[in-house]
């Protein structure tokens, strides 16, 4: 007979660490690059729009993962009650 062993320890917190890193780096980069085209520069181009547009898609995809985490994301399956895995699929 096999035996059981107790699942692995949760893995959540890397992917936490990992987006509040990409948060913050590229938040410095990209408010770094706009105060530099607004106020030294005085000028605006299309790259930097798409930039700041990328930016806020990076702040949303990181948050999801984070918010993702809270509710189970790398947790083993055997260790996440029932009627949390519905919040979990939702996000």
């Amino acid at each position: 007979m096999v035996d059981w062993q107790p699942p692995p320890d949760s893995g959540g917190y890397l992917l936490t660490q990992l987006n509040i890193g990409l948060i913050v780096i590229t938040s410095v980069f990209v408010i770094t690059r706009l105060y530099t085209r607004i106020f030294l520069l005085r000028s605006l181009g299309w790259d930097d729009l798409m930039a700041t547009i990328a930016w806020i898609g990076v702040i949303s995809i990181s948050y999801q993962g984070i918010l993702a985490v809270k509710r189970g994301l790398g947790t083993h399956i055997d260790q996440i009650p029932p009627e949390a895995l519905d919040k979990l699929y939702k996000v």
